[in-house]
């Protein structure tokens, strides 16, 4: 990997990773689900979770078409990108599809 291709690969890996630790689920300092019913705190949350896809994507295709040794630490942290995107996409799938059950 060239540089250029590193550096916009830490950008998007930073895209899933700050939301994830400040806001996500699994490991959120501030806790946005206490009160996800109101309009404010789910558009947020929703918002959130697009940067956070957006970026888990983008990242994906760049470590799967730039990395070119493909070992047992790169199949593993695939693994672990994929599960993430994945909790991520359906998390925001049943908060958009719920969106106006409540308010």
């Amino acid at each position: 990997m060239t540089n250029k291709q590193k550096i916009w690969l830490g950008v998007f890996l930073a895209m899933l990773i700050i939301p994830e630790v400040i806001w996500g689920s699994m490991f959120g300092r501030f806790n946005l689900t206490d009160s996800i019913y109101t309009i404010e705190n789910r558009s947020l949350y929703l918002s959130i979770l697009f940067i956070q896809i957006l970026g888990g994507i983008l990242s994906l295709i760049y470590f799967v078409k730039y990395k070119s040794k493909k070992d047992l630490f790169h199949w593993l942290l695939l693994t672990i990108l994929v599960l993430i995107i994945a909790r991520a996409v359906f998390i925001f799938y049943v908060l958009f599809a719920t969106k106006n059950m409540w308010g």
